[in-house]
C-alpha cells in the first residue's frame, strides 16, 4: 500500500513540473497585419521561427517565452513589397536579420489565457509589449496509441 502511495504521489509531482519545448517551426506561424491607407489591410507572415517556452502547469506565472523570428523571411506574396519590407527603408534585414522576443513576466489573464509581457526588440529597437497567448492544453493521447 505504502509503495503505490509513494508511486501516485510521485507522478502527481512529476506531472506538476515546469515543461519545457522547442518552438516547432513546422507548426508556428508568425504574422502580422496592417491597414494600408485606410483602405486595405496587408498580411505577411515570418516563415522561421525558433526559440524556447517553459511552462510550469503548477504556477504559470513562471511562464517564459524565448523567440526569434527570421526577419528575411517575410512573405506578403507581393515580391515588390517584400523587398521593400526587408529593405532599410522598414526592418532593414541586412542589419537586423533577427526580431526577438524575451518574457520578462506571466500572469493568468483569463480561463485558459495567459498574459507575457516582455522585451520585442525590432530594427535594434527594444520596447516593452504584453501578449495574450493561449496557455497550453491538457495533454492528449495520439491517435496510434
Amino acid at each position: 500500500m505504502m509503495s503505490a502511495l509513494a508511486v501516485v504521489m510521485i507522478s502527481s509531482l512529476c506531472l506538476a513540473e515546469p515543461q519545457t519545448w522547442q518552438i516547432d517551426p513546422n507548426h508556428t506561424a508568425s504574422q502580422l497585419s496592417v491597414r494600408h491607407l485606410g483602405i486595405s489591410t496587408v498580411r505577411g507572415q515570418f516563415e522561421k521561427t525558433s526559440g524556447t517556452v517553459v511552462f510550469d502547469p503548477s504556477d504559470p506565472a513562471k511562464t517564459s517565452i524565448d523567440a526569434t523570428i527570421d526577419a528575411t523571411t517575410f512573405n506578403s506574396r507581393v515580391q515588390m513589397r517584400d523587398n521593400d519590407v526587408r529593405s532599410p527603408h522598414f526592418l532593414d534585414v541586412t542589419k537586423y536579420p533577427t526580431i526577438t522576443f524575451k518574457s520578462t513576466r506571466a500572469e493568468v489573464a483569463s480561463a485558459g489565457k495567459l498574459k507575457i509581457t516582455g522585451d520585442l526588440t525590432i530594427h535594434g529597437v527594444t520596447k516593452q509589449v504584453a501578449l495574450e497567448v493561449e496557455a497550453p492544453s491538457q495533454p492528449i493521447q495520439d491517435p496510434m496509441g
